[in-house]
């Protein structure tokens, strides 16, 4: 018969512990966003080279978009950003895009009206700033007089979705 003694430090408990704890909740749970930025970056992959693709996308975030209206356009994320574009890449931080990358390359940006946009009479309507097949930002807006601009998620808007 073979037996073992195995004598733990407090020193080795106090640090292995939290540490397999750590581990355990971001398998079980996923990695927080903060983390996923701070070890991958921005990216993030998100196919939209179909229509229904980029309609799924909005979706998911509770907008209904008329894919009737899709207008697409060819655009170049300027090499350097000016005071339209630096504030324009803080909207896309704020919801885990980044221009940075894309300085100087050329987009499709595709637009469709917002079918479902609570409490406003005026035309909402969303961009999409797709490179490669994938989104690599966008915003929801309004272009009317007094209008606004915000990312895709109305959770940081203040604005009741009901």
């Amino acid at each position: 018969m073979f037996s073992f003694t195995l004598k733990l430090s407090k020193k080795f408990i106090k640090i292995f512990l939290p540490l397999v704890l750590l581990i355990s909740i971001i398998f079980t749970t996923g990695m927080p966003s903060f983390l996923k930025r701070k070890f991958f970056g921005n990216k993030i992959d998100i196919t939209a080279d179909t229509a229904g693709a980029r309609i799924d996308f909005l979706s998911k975030f509770g907008w209904t978009a008329d894919a009737d209206t899709e207008k697409t356009e060819n655009a170049v994320i300027p090499a350097e950003f000016d005071s339209v574009y630096a504030p324009y890449n803080e909207i896309q931080k704020a919801q885990d895009f980044d221009l940075t990358a894309y300085k100087g390359k050329s987009v499709k940006i595709y637009t469709y009206k917002i079918l479902n946009y609570p409490n406003e009479t005026a035309e909402v309507l969303t961009s999409l700033l797709v490179h490669n097949g994938k989104i690599i930002g966008g915003d929801v807006h309004c272009s009317e007089y007094g209008g606004f601009m915000h990312g895709f998620d109305m959770r940081s808007t203040g604005v009741n979705m009901s």
